[in-house]
């Protein structure tokens, strides 16, 4: 009976037809993780690098600006002109010219005025001009012996006494006769007169002076003057600044340099040189400032001084924030790199044309601010690049642009 009563039991159906999927998580190629994180990186260094260089091109225009307007205090309103009164606190003595084929030596002209000074009363002015012209022609004026005692002069000289005739200068002129001829001692120069009527021979102690008054000043006198100023500033003076001073003292109506009489003959001087920021030089004269710049220029009171390109900065300062927001544009896309969000390259590809082109213009932006920084700067200043500034400036121009391009290349 119990054999007739059907069998319960429990049947497992499947809850979905058909087999059974899995899913399972696609693994992310490790090359764009890279390029994701390097991306970053470059982006973060780029806009570091950006900000150093704004900073820097606004650091120069500042600084530049600040030593403008300090060196600008400096410059005269017109060249300074010296007058014999004006003392100098630096002086050189102006070397007298050479012996003369029929000229004394200095021990032979020392005694002759030694002794002519009893009958003749030579002012210290007048005994400076004999001194000339006995240096040039004393054998002529004393032929045969030359004297040595009071007794020689005596016999030597014919006649003498002082020139019936004003003085400009206030030094009544002397003369003195001798076998050779006729002497006159002025004040500012001397005159032998031969008695064979061969050339008359003349002599001044203190250089020719131009129509101002001012020395024209022979080259030795020229470059006796600028050893003066070389030795004050410590050498520290250009050799194109050397060129344009010599060029000044050296015009025959020059009035930067006046004579100045002393007992031991006739100077020139200057009160002093500094050597300011960025190269330039101040001479001061008897008259007042010269201030040269590095290049050479007289620079004076109103004058825009050289120095860094402002718009040159600019550009550096522009380029830079559009550098950082390419970097942040950058930074951008690659966090959607990194989050699958960007399934194609088209987004970064756009971003590389664009950077690379911002590229060239950094390349360009640097380089200006190089080429202004090295044309501007004197040679061989602290700080300041030295070499060809073109070949300075593309090789640094091409550095810029190529660090620029490593990521995006």
């Amino acid at each position: 009976m119990a054999s007739n009563i059907p069998k319960r039991g429990f049947e497992v159906q499947a809850a979905v037809s058909g087999p059974l999927y899995v899913p399972q998580h696609v693994a992310r190629p490790g090359v764009i993780s890279a390029v994701g994180a390097a991306g970053i990186v470059f982006a973060c260094l780029s806009i570091l690098m950006s900000l150093a260089g704004a900073a820097g091109a606004v650091g120069l225009i500042a600084t530049a600006r600040s030593d403008a307007q300090k060196i600008a205090r400096f410059a005269p309103a017109a060249l300074p002109v010296s007058l014999p009164a004006q003392p100098v606190s630096l002086t050189r003595v102006l070397e007298p010219p050479e012996q003369g084929p029929r000229g004394m030596d200095s021990a032979e002209r020392s005694g002759v005025i030694a002794l002519l000074q009893r009958p003749l009363l030579l002012l210290p002015q007048q005994q400076l001009q004999l001194d000339a012209l006995l240096r040039e022609a004393g054998h002529l004026v004393f032929p045969g012996r030359v004297p040595r005692t009071d007794q020689d002069v005596d016999a030597a000289l014919k006649d003498h006494g002082a020139t019936p005739s004003d003085s400009v200068d206030g030094v009544r002129p002397i003369f003195f006769v001798t076998a050779g001829g006729r002497t006159d001692i002025y004040g500012d120069r001397a005159v032998f007169d031969p008695a064979d009527r061969s050339a008359v021979v003349r002599t001044s102690a203190g250089p020719q002076l131009n129509s101002t008054g001012h020395p024209v000043l022979r080259p030795q006198d020229t470059r006796d003057v600028i050893a003066l100023i070389q030795q004050t500033c410590g050498n520290r003076m250009t050799a194109v600044q050397v060129d344009k001073l010599t060029e000044l003292l050296a015009a025959p109506e020059q009035q930067l340099i006046a004579v100045i009489g002393e007992a031991a003959g006739p100077v020139v001087g200057i009160n002093g040189v500094t050597s300011l920021h960025g190269g330039y030089a101040l001479i001061s004269f008897g008259g007042g400032p010269l201030l040269l710049s590095p290049a050479g220029q007289i620079v004076m009171k109103g004058d825009e001084l050289p120095g860094v390109s402002g718009l040159a900065c600019m550009g550096v300062i522009a380029e830079s924030a559009l550098s950082i927001a390419m970097a942040v544009w950058l930074i951008v896309l690659c966090k959607k790199l990194l989050a699958q969000v960007i399934v194609t390259p088209r987004l970064h590809r756009k971003w590389a044309a664009a950077k690379i082109g911002e590229a060239v213009l950094g390349g360009c932006a640097v380089g200006w601010l190089i080429w202004s920084v090295m044309t501007t700067a004197p040679p061989g200043a602290a700080g300041v690049l030295t070499g060809e500034a073109g070949a300075v400036t593309t090789g640094a121009a091409v550095v810029v642009f190529v660090a620029a391009c490593t990521y995006p290349v």
